[in-house]
């Protein structure tokens, strides 16, 4: 069965620092709450022994599955659980719940001593690596390597996943959304941007549009009238009254104007009202019917979590879009090839009118040699 690589496990490598194995083997952990002004969230079934991730579209941690790219996302191992605090291993040392390991490694071929984020069980883990049939597929991550030492158990070893089965071109996709860690002054690519809350252009980053929408902050909206009359920039700046139903409501305020286009772009914040198409709008004195609005941007919230790494926080990136990995090979047969724009070769721009150029001199070279034919 052919394997890919799952490019949405990149991140992990950011937290795996050098491990020793000695009685004093090294080992980063983070504690989270579940207590209410934390800034985030923590799924109620979480337990100790399970394999989390943060969730940034939810703000919150939630269990790792290995049975799609976003879900296999890891951020470590939930050791112990103490009132509302967890302790998460993300790399190094852990003393994993024994009665846990003891149900997963017991039973089969036995000789277990790497364990694999589970696809069937959220938050678990297994010693068996199964290859999907037909067209599934599922992530090969391994999570924890077995090694009793001092009072530990095993190492969070937190590799790089794998996609098996589904033998498609497209080997791996980084999902938009997902979180990595990284130092402050070291941007991972340009794929990602720190997640510290900004706003983005829906036509650039409709994939984050779909995942966030307008929900999340301050966003822009263009709205479509049906005339330029009073549109200018004696608009900017300046609010936006909607009338609708015998309702009067404020929805923004103008940032851009078009006359040419008939339209102004507002600016608004996630408290502001509906925005109906075919109310009346007024501004500076002036009305419109309101034919029609477009968001054109979003904004992504902060993530408030940070990673300490010895003496070093790492904070968090955001992927912005997705990367891709495509299969292609060496040779290609078509029967036939449609180009709608410009085709490129090497040094040549544009094949169609480097084929045209040729063509024109051949014929001005035949007519000034007077040789006939085509």
């Amino acid at each position: 069965m052919p394997t890919s690589r799952s490019s949405s496990n990149l991140n992990t490598r950011l937290f795996a620092p050098t491990v020793v194995l000695t009685q004093d083997t090294r080992r980063l952990f983070i504690t989270i709450s579940s207590a209410s002004g934390s800034g985030y969230t923590v799924d109620g079934s979480i337990a100790a022994g399970d394999v989390i991730r943060y969730d940034p579209i939810d703000q919150s941690y939630k269990p790792s599955q290995a049975n799609t790219e976003r879900n296999s996302e890891v951020l470590g191992i939930v050791e112990s659980i103490t009132g509302s605090n967890y302790t998460v291993v993300t790399a190094g040392s852990i003393a994993y719940p024994t009665a846990r390991l003891t149900s997963i490694i017991e039973g089969g071929t036995g000789g277990k001593d790497i364990l694999f984020l589970d696809p069937s069980v959220a938050g678990g883990l297994t010693g068996v690596v199964e290859v999907p049939t037909g067209t599934n597929s599922a992530i090969v991550k391994p999570v924890l390597q077995l090694a009793p030492h001092s009072v530990y158990n095993g190492i969070v070893v937190n590799y790089i996943g794998y996609k098996i089965g589904n033998a498609a071109a497209i080997e791996g996709i980084l999902p938009v959304g997902d979180i990595i860690w990284s130092p402050p002054d070291v941007n991972p690519g340009s794929f990602y941007k720190k997640a510290d809350g900004f706003e983005l252009s829906v036509t650039e980053y409709p994939d984050m549009y779909s995942l966030y929408g307008l929900t999340n902050g301050p966003h822009k909206i263009k709205l479509q009238l049906n005339s330029a009359v009073g549109i200018s920039s004696g608009l900017s700046g300046s609010n936006v009254t909607q009338y609708y139903n015998g309702s009067v409501t404020t929805i923004g305020t103008v940032s851009s104007w078009d006359s040419v286009n008939e339209t102004i772009t507002i600016s608004r914040t996630v408290s502001s009202p509906q925005i109906i198409n075919g109310s009346t709008v007024y501004s500076k004195g002036f009305s419109w019917t309101l034919e029609s609005n477009t968001p054109i941007s979003f904004t992504v919230p902060a993530v408030q979590t940070t990673v300490q790494q010895g003496d070093i926080t790492l904070v968090p990136y955001i992927s912005v879009k997705p990367m891709v990995d495509i299969t292609i090979p060496e040779s290609i047969t078509i029967e036939n090839l449609i180009v709608s724009q410009n085709a490129e070769i090497g040094s040549i721009t544009d094949l169609e009118q480097t084929i045209n150029q040729i063509q024109a001199d051949i014929t001005t070279i035949k007519n000034t040699l007077r040789i006939g034919g085509s």
